[in-house]
């Protein structure tokens, strides 16, 4: 396996080191891996919700350009989108 050094704040390595003594970790190497998968799986989603996102702004400017509007307002449109998300 790899192996990166890296300069992290005292404050870090504390929280590290915490995680490390309450026995969830083994060792400063597991914590790290594990918060940058969180990261990823972070990124991942992120990158979900924007593709959502522009196929629904996409879905609406093909709709206009045909004549199809909605009497739904922003609020009712950006709350219906996030409950969307949220399943």
């Amino acid at each position: 396996m790899p192996t990166t050094s890296i300069n992290i704040t005292d404050q870090l390595n504390s929280w590290i080191s915490q995680k490390v003594s309450s026995g969830d970790y083994n060792n400063a190497s597991e914590v790290i891996r594990e918060a940058l998968r969180l990261m990823k799986s972070n990124d991942e989603r992120e990158q979900l919700e924007l593709d959502f996102l522009r196929q629904k702004v996409l879905t609406g400017v093909n709709q206009a350009d045909r004549g199809i509007y909605s009497p739904r307002d922003i609020a009712q449109i950006l709350a219906e989108t996030k409950a969307a998300l949220d399943d």
